[in-house]
């Protein structure tokens, strides 16, 4: 009995081996703002309103590496570069007191996943999702600066912290021997708490001003936990949750 079940053991990793594939992909796509969060306000005369969004919104493109165990499961790996669209976070759009702040963030990310198949060229995918590196540029105009009528320009870059997000997909592949053509629809879910911030840039009346900033008002840390009179700010974070479509190609490296 115990042999019995260990030639039908073999037999069944022996199959999964036979059927096992290796696959790369190039996928691009765009991403709309999901999960959207209420990011500042625009303020027109006596008129307050919300403005609401997400940083995930913009163009993301990447490669996966697919390793399918049978015809039905496998396990995927994303490697994706996020060039995010340009988000309006306040504006003021009284006459002679205009301002705006804009950001458009940057990031590189993976994502492990596990992938379910049909054999109609359905699938799909959900794991986790890991940002490795990235940054966020904030750009304020100000029309009348400091109430002197003078027009300020300031960037600020935000450094945020490792965090961990879902990616979920739906999609469909179209198999031509060994090359595939797909789309998908993913989903992302992702908040990013904030480091630090740089004062990058500090123009008051078209002069430079950065280089009179001292260290402590060009940098900022912040924490979850602060104390009274201290040098760290109170913890933020930033919405990058998105749904968007993707297309790419696949191709088949090894395998059965």
């Amino acid at each position: 009995m115990k042999r019995k079940v260990l030639l039908l053991a073999a037999a069944v990793m022996l199959s999964t081996g036979l059927s096992a594939q290796f696959q790369v992909g190039l996928k691009g796509g765009y991403a709309l703002g999901a999960s959207q969060a209420p990011l500042g306000a625009t303020i027109n005369g006596d008129q307050t309103t919300t403005i609401y969004g997400t940083n995930g919104q913009g163009i993301p493109f990447g490669v996966e590496f697919r390793y399918l165990f049978g015809d039905n499961f496998g396990i995927q790996l994303d490697a994706t570069y996020l060039l995010g669209s340009d988000i309006t976070n306040f504006e003021v759009l009284d006459a002679g007191w205009e301002q705006s702040t804009v950001t458009k963030s940057s990031q590189f990310r993976i994502a492990p996943t596990l992938v379910f198949k049909t054999g109609f060229g359905i699938y799909s995918r959900f794991g986790a999702l890991i940002p490795l590196t990235g940054k966020t540029i904030a750009t304020s105009k100000n029309a009348n600066g400091a109430g002197l009528g003078i027009p300020s320009d300031v960037d600020v870059t935000v450094n945020g912290k490792f965090g961990l997000g879902f990616v979920g997909a739906l999609g469909y592949e179209l198999t031509f021997d060994n090359i595939g053509i797909f789309g998908e629809l993913e989903y992302i879910g992702l908040a990013v708490k904030r480091a630090s911030t740089e004062i990058t840039k500090y123009e008051f009346g078209g002069i430079d001003q950065l280089p009179n900033l001292t260290d402590e008002q060009i940098n900022t840390a912040y924490e979850d936990a602060t104390t009274a009179g201290g040098m760290i700010a109170q913890g933020t974070s930033s919405p990058f949750s998105s749904i968007g479509l993707n297309i790419g190609v696949r191709f088949n490296i090894g395998g059965n």
